[in-house]
């Protein structure tokens, strides 16, 4: 399994996943989530793929692309906060064939590396309340539960 850039020629691949992971939310988060054909263009995609500030990566075993795992990094300059750069995971998933074969630890364990190569302090992401194994899994790796966030239908 290696683990590597994602590049223009991956973007139909890298749209299957993410689908994958979109199907998920909407089977578990009707209320927010609907179907879609895509949920990035592929011109949104070569914009990602481009920027600095987006870290888009690919895990391919056997020359298929079984994971993704993309990450952003943004400046805190808030007036009210210690100025400081951070990552925030923006989606991590492996095909299900492919699990618990390591390969969502060796992409959080490369995402982390990156970040703190780019001066990131801290790594955030957003787990869903229904989805207790995601949760599980990144505290397994040392991530801790920050804040939450609380909704009510009106």
């Amino acid at each position: 399994m290696i683990i590597r850039k994602a590049e223009e020629q991956d973007y139909a691949a890298v749209d299957q996943i993410i689908l994958n992971l979109h199907a998920l939310h909407v089977a578990s988060n009707p209320d927010f989530y609907e179907p879609i054909d895509h949920v990035i263009t592929m011109a949104d995609y070569q914009e990602f793929i481009a920027s600095p500030e987006h870290l888009y990566y690919v895990a391919e075993e056997d020359g298929l692309i079984c994971g993704i795992v993309f990450a952003t990094t943004k400046d805190i300059n808030a007036p009210d906060m210690i100025k400081q750069k951070t990552g925030y995971m923006d989606s991590l998933y492996v095909l299900p064939a492919y699990r618990r074969k390591g390969i969502g630890k060796q992409l959080f364990l490369f995402i982390e590396e990156k970040l703190a190569l780019h001066g990131v302090q801290h790594l955030n992401l957003m787990v869903w309340q229904f989805n207790q194994g995601a949760a599980k899994f990144y505290e397994k790796l040392g991530m801790t539960a920050q804040r939450a966030i609380y909704w009510k239908e009106l």
